[in-house]
């Protein structure tokens, strides 16, 4: 008798309060499309009718499934779970997670990838056996809505496939490709235990838009589609873990979706170590950061040290999520470290390397939104490692910071160029420098970091004003000149001449290095 064995799990967390988590494929050689399970031209959370247990040998699969009382059949899984066992290697390596992925998107399914448990064997007894053992297993560590299964001959084995999923999100159908120019359509609820959706989505182009949380477990949101390509999309809401992916996919937007799935060469044992996993990890960050033209992220010790702790917390705790009940969320294990910073930003991935746990970030609009914020200057890596029936499983913290940089000599007239060409996209006049409001603004902002700096800087300007000076003031505090220059009162219509300076310092309830502008707008 011969029985080989894998399984091939994903566990997934939304950045920081912002976005989440799809496992991605390692950088296997591609070496075919196959065909998909299905062709599915809506997603829908809804099952639809059909069996969930496929082909002939279903007693231990429903065996199995009956041990985990409380889940419903969805035939889409079972769909999946036979695709897996077509394609599943003779050596009992399945189908990365980047092909599961794009396979339960064909098929209409919207939530994380599932949990494949995969079994090969001539002996259906120990099958049946080793399934119930690995189901019970996994319905202790999570809890699971829906499942389906097939078994598959492959020669002299059986390939035994259980889907199990988690679906957290009820949602009305959504079509897979649209025209362009229509939006996508996202309306549905959240369960018990989830609030505040949002939505993250990568564009054709890379860029990674967001939408803000909104209140309660109803949502309506429609998203622009102004460009052909492929739109993927996130849904998070707020849990006692954090910001939790709640579905993940892709829409085809002025084409049609693939019927063929990318199949890469089997993953091979890396054998790399937590530390020259992290150091992969951080090569793989700024590179990605290199192609979008941004300045690559300083390894920060200290926030590895933090990184490295949140995973001791979870694999100790058993959970995967941002939110501790031991240590808080990201921005509380940071603030306790005595680390200040205006911008605090978490990535958790899992997978079986770290070029695949990378990969899944990328796929994720959050977790990619966090890679290439252009806040974001230092970062921290914690990498631990699990062994897990004879591969190795890299559980991932990324932790992302911002240290405002030294003003530059220039940065006054940068922040000028940067609010007028604000007010040009606004259709609004551009403001010509007035020397004497400039140097009345030189004279107060170098107070704004004494202990009552808003009131000390109000006072500094009234004595260097002339008498009857009539000009609006704007003062504001951040961590990056585009934030400054984003101010809203700075897009006064009737406003024609500005004095501006700036300070950099800090204060009780500012970061180090903030930034400081007054600007004063005159007609």
């Amino acid at each position: 008798m011969r029985t080989v064995w894998l399984w091939a799990g994903l566990w997934l967390c939304a950045g920081c309060g912002r976005a989440g988590l799809a496992q991605g494929e390692s950088s296997g050689t591609l070496v075919r499309r196959v065909p998909g399970p299905g062709a599915a031209e809506r997603y829908q959370t809804q099952a639809p009718p059909g069996v969930a247990l496929i082909d002939d040998d279903v007693g231990t699969l429903a065996q199995a499934a009956v041990a985990a009382s409380g889940l419903r059949p969805d035939p889409r899984l079972a769909a999946l779970a036979r695709w897996v066992g077509q394609w599943t290697e003779p050596d009992g390596a399945a189908p990365g997670q980047s092909a599961l992925d794009e396979a339960a998107h064909q098929l209409g399914l919207v939530e994380p990838t599932p949990h494949i448990l995969v079994i090969g064997s001539n002996d259906t007894p120990q099958a049946g056996a080793r399934l119930a053992h690995d189901l019970s297993s996994l319905l202790s560590q999570r809890a699971y809505s829906h499942f389906g299964g097939a078994v598959v001959p492959r020669g002299e084995l059986s390939v035994y496939v259980l889907c199990l999923a988690f679906r957290f999100v009820e949602l009305q159908p959504v079509p897979r490709s649209l025209a362009a120019g229509q939006p996508i359509v996202l309306q549905g609820q959240l369960p018990a235990g989830y609030a505040q959706p949002a939505w993250a989505v990568t564009q054709p182009d890379g860029q990674v838009v967001r939408g803000e949380p909104g209140p309660g477990a109803r949502f309506d949101y429609r998203l622009p589609t102004a460009a052909r390509g492929v739109y993927r999309v996130e849904l998070l809401a707020q849990s006692q873990l954090g910001m939790t992916v709640v579905a993940n996919f892709p829409v085809f937007v002025g084409q049609a979706p693939p019927e063929q799935v990318a199949l890469a060469a089997p993953r091979t044992a890396t054998g790399q170590d937590a530390q020259s996993a992290a150091a992969r990890l951080l090569e793989s960050i700024n590179s990605e950061r290199a192609h979008s033209g941004l300045a690559p992220l300083t390894l920060d010790e200290r926030l590895t040290r933090i990184a490295l702790a949140h995973d001791a917390d979870m694999l100790e705790h058993g959970f995967v999520g941002h939110t501790s009940k031991t240590t808080g969320d990201a921005a509380d294990r940071v603030a306790r470290a005595g680390i200040r910073s205006g911008l605090t930003l978490e990535n958790i991935g899992r997978g079986y390397s770290p070029d695949e746990v990378h990969a899944g970030l990328m796929q994720s609009p959050g977790h990619r939104g966090n890679i290439l914020s252009p806040l974001a200057t230092h970062v921290g890596i914690g990498v631990s490692l699990q062994s897990e029936d004879g591969h190795v499983a890299y559980l991932v913290t990324e932790l992302f910071t911002r240290v405002t940089p030294a003003l530059q000599a220039d940065a006054r007239d940068q922040l000028l160029l940067a609010i007028n060409q604000g007010r040009a996209g606004r259709r609004r006049s551009q403001l010509q420098e007035n020397a004497a409001l400039s140097a009345a603004a030189s004279g107060a902002v170098k107070r704004c970091f004494e202990p009552d700096g808003d009131a000390a800087v109000m006072d500094a300007l009234r004595s260097s004003l002339p008498a009857g000076s009539r000009v609006s003031v704007v003062l504001s505090v951040a961590s990056s000149l585009e934030d400054l220059a984003s101010v809203q009162a700075l897009q006064e219509p009737a406003a024609r001449e500005v004095g501006l300076s700036l300070a950099q310092g800090e204060r009780a309830d500012t970061p180090p290095n903030s930034l400081c502008a007054l600007v004063l707008l005159a007609q």
